[in-house]
């Protein structure tokens, strides 16, 4: 089923009357995109001068706080664009025994989530709720991801001919050799239904069950739609996985870290249902693009912190996970409004920096000194040096894909990722080497 029809780059963009939320999404998705040109910032001097200079040769003999510190100033990790809150003049950390219940991040009536009642008395997002993304999505394919391919293509960065190049939003691909459930609710808070899509294959697994990878969408934090994975869920269930694509509640609807502990209750579900669906609960990725980066990163590193297990279903089951795949994702980043600023309200990285960085997953690396295996792809090469270089106990890869932000939700770059990753994990360089059986 297509969502769009084909389009070539010289298809003007269509004049659409966008609401407050599509405009929330469009100008998340440019402000992620326009951070893959940022230079860094300026390093703080202010404060604990003595976790600079020699001291960085003792870094993994610091204190949680003062590796933090550091980190804040380190001009390495800095290049990276991380963007963690300076802990340097603040006391200890105050959400050591949890988080407040996490509230919507606006009280105006333009920013609920649609929801329809259906027959079983729950409240399920809307359709109409994806049908309002699609315009964004085809703003930021025209103005910003198809003029930052066609650069790519001029520098020679992408060996590939730009003329030769057919640009949409990404087709639901066949799933004849599939079994497909969409929206299957998994966490039932109240009356509010969260739902999932399960895609496996119907050949049998090559092992007693199928790896199992979970996608969480991108959009800023406040905006996106689950239906954007779609696609490239369906396309790598064709090569040998379980895939899962998961909604989970956006900041419009309850900020931070509501979406983790959607996630981990996601996790939970498919330990749960491992027997019935032919899931491996000994090997699950979880998976994302942009801030779905960051949720996947912080369902993986979270991995037995009570705290992130939050308001979900299936308590009885373990949440944990095997790895995180981010796709050019935010890591190492944030965002205000989904920490409790906006709306004239300061940002919690100067306002309340202990819980704005427990919102970022390199915070949780730096403080445990490890975690699951990471693969970054596209984005995240200086951040995996650092973390080489600085923490002990996790192993990280970085996959080189040349495309623009947001390449899992668009065609081409799609079929190509699908491609690379599938290459990626049958090689003896991948970080579940001999462990996927695909």
């Amino acid at each position: 089923m297509k969502l769009l029809p084909t389009m070539n780059y010289t298809v003007p963009l269509m004049k659409l009357r966008m609401t407050i939320h599509q405009k929330i999404m469009w100008k998340a998705l440019v402000a992620l995109f326009l951070v893959g040109a940022a230079q860094g910032q300026v390093v703080k001097t202010e404060g604990r001068q003595d976790l600079e200079g020699d001291r960085v040769k003792n870094f993994r003999s610091l204190s949680s706080k003062d590796k933090l510190v550091f980190a804040f100033r380190d001009k390495e990790l800095l290049a990276s664009r991380a963007e963690l809150a300076d802990l340097s003049i603040v006391g200890e950390n105050p959400f050591l025994r949890g988080f407040p219940a996490p509230r919507r991040y606006s009280t105006h009536p333009n920013y609920n989530t649609k929801l329809d009642t259906k027959a079983d008395g729950l409240s399920y997002k809307s359709r109409i709720s994806w049908d309002e993304q699609v315009p964004s999505l085809q703003g930021f394919l025209t103005n910003n991801f198809i003029p930052a391919v066609k650069r790519y293509c001029e520098s020679g960065h992408l060996k590939v001919a730009f003329d030769s190049l057919k640009f949409r939003i990404a087709e639901r691909p066949n799933t004849d050799d599939l079994n497909v459930q969409e929206d299957i609710p998994y966490n039932i808070l109240g009356k509010r239904a969260l739902v999932l899509d399960l895609y496996v294959p119907k050949a049998p697994p090559k092992s007693k069950a199928y790896p199992v990878l979970l996608f969480f969408h991108g959009g800023g934090w406040l905006g996106g739609h689950h239906y954007s994975n779609r696609p490239v869920a369906i396309s790598m269930a064709k090569n040998g996985f379980a895939t899962i694509v998961v909604e989970y509640r956006l900041g419009v609807e309850a900020i931070f870290p509501a979406a983790v502990w959607d996630g981990k209750a996601a996790v939970r579900w498919v330990r749960k249902h491992a027997n019935k669906y032919n899931l491996d609960p000994n090997m699950i990725l979880v998976s994302g693009g942009s801030a779905g980066g960051n949720i996947a990163g912080l369902v993986g590193t979270t991995n037995g912190d009570p705290r992130f297990e939050g308001d979900g279903n299936h308590k009885e089951y373990s949440s944990e996970v095997h790895g995180v795949i981010a796709y050019d994702g935010a890591v190492h980043q944030s965002n205000g409004p989904w920490t409790g600023g906006g709306e004239g309200r300061p940002s919690p990285k100067d306002t309340n920096p202990w819980f704005y960085n427990e919102s970022i997953p390199l915070f949780h690396i730096i403080t445990k000194d490890g975690g699951v295996p990471i693969l970054f792809v596209k984005g995240g090469r200086p951040l995996s040096v650092w973390i080489k270089k600085h923490i002990s106990n996790i192993k990280v890869d970085w996959l080189d894909h040349r495309w623009v932000h947001a390449f899992e939700v668009f065609d081409p770059s799609k079929d190509i990722l699908v491609e690379e990753l599938m290459e990626y994990f049958k090689s003896d360089r991948s970080l579940w080497a001999g462990k996927l059986n695909l």
